[in-house]
């Protein structure tokens, strides 16, 4: 009877009028808050975003109990020091984080090249100003941490116009609402049809172009098993292949946020696929990215977004890693102290903690 009335139900949400009806009241909700954002105070808009960030916090049972996982995976295998905090109060912090990057993208369409300055701080900007000034293309990494969407918007206004991916929405009317605002500083929003070969394009020919590099793939994608927070894991290894099929430098940059409601972007380095470093395997290169930005996450865990799958896809016992390869991997470690830990240790770790 029960899985009765749970089949109903999905079958009432699936039902096409009341479904155009939900996309309709979804589309409209957030182009009305996508034309009142910028119009608030900025102190207005930092309460906001803590106050929704405690409120989803409490109703994303999901999203919270994934949090927990993903943060005692890291704590017990990938040493991360949460100092005098516990698991919740982290996420909570980060359930804030998150809903200011969210407020602030569209809060954004208030800046421009002469204000710019009073809100964001650029460190070293003479890479960025290089990368401006060269005829190279360039692909700019930053990671779903702090304020990652001003991280490009701000060097759109700085003159270095991106090609970004967008996220596809099940409600295609968020799409667009999201990429005008993706879009205010100078960048193009690319569809995800063919997006590999538009980036190449772009890439090759002096563009440049933005992406995620700590995104969770599957092993039939563009990935490799590298060791993060001590586990191994299938990261995208998409960035590191365009970087070295187009000569293109990897500048890897993240955006934290201030209490003031200021924020600050770091360019933490730019690597090179050739070069030096051709001798470097797909593999080695992709940690050597992922190593730059587990250092930033562990001085501020709660900027990193933990509600995402990190190890939804990992090495497998059989061959996932090769055939001369096992599942206990042993990567280069960003810490010292951490251990790397086979698939088949942290499942069972997994299956602990669900007991």
């Amino acid at each position: 009877m029960v899985l009765g009335k749970a089949g109903k139900v999905r079958k009432l949400r699936k039902w096409k009028p009341l479904l155009r009806l939900r996309y309709r009241c979804e589309y409209l909700a957030l182009r009305f808050f996508a034309s009142l954002i910028p119009r608030l105070p900025r102190n207005l808009v930092l309460n906001a975003a803590k106050s929704v960030g405690i409120i989803v916090f409490h109703l994303d049972n999901r999203g919270r109990r994934l949090g927990r996982e993903n943060l005692e995976t890291a704590v017990k295998h990938g040493g991360l020091d949460l100092g005098t905090r516990n698991h919740d109060d982290v996420l909570k912090e980060c359930y804030q984080n998150f809903a200011r990057c969210f407020l602030d993208l569209f809060w954004f369409s208030r800046l421009n090249s002469e204000n710019l300055h009073h809100w964001i701080k650029i460190e070293n900007e003479s890479a960025i100003l290089d990368l401006i000034r060269s005829n190279r293309g360039t692909v700019f990494l930053t990671p779903h941490y702090g304020i990652f969407e001003w991280a490009s918007l701000t060097v759109g206004l700085r003159g270095l116009s991106l090609d970004i991916v967008a996220q596809d929405f099940k409600n295609s009317a968020l799409k667009d609402v999201i990429s005008r605002a993706r879009q205010c500083s100078g960048h193009r929003i690319l569809s995800r049809q063919g997006a590999m070969l538009k980036l190449i394009r772009t890439a090759r020919g002096g563009g440049n172009i933005a992406m995620l590099p700590d995104l969770n793939l599957s092993p039939q994608g563009a990935a490799v098993a590298i060791n993060v927070f001590g586990v191994s894991a299938w990261m995208t290894a998409a960035h590191i292949e365009i970087s070295r099929r187009c000569d293109a430098p990897m500048v890897i940059a993240i955006c934290e946020p201030r209490p003031d409601g200021r924020a600050i972007l770091r360019v933490l380095d730019v690597i090179h696929a050739g070069g030096t470093n051709s001798h470097l395997s797909r593999t080695e290169l992709t940690q050597m990215v992922w190593d730059r930005i587990e250092s930033a996450i562990r001085k501020s865990p709660e900027l990193w977004l933990w509600m995402y799958r990190h190890w939804r896809y990992c090495p497998s016992e059989k061959n996932d890693l090769g055939n001369s390869q096992t599942n206990s991997l042993q990567l280069h470690d960003p810490d010292k102290n951490a251990t790397t830990i086979s698939m088949a240790n942290y499942q069972e770790h997994s299956a602990r903690r669900a007991a």
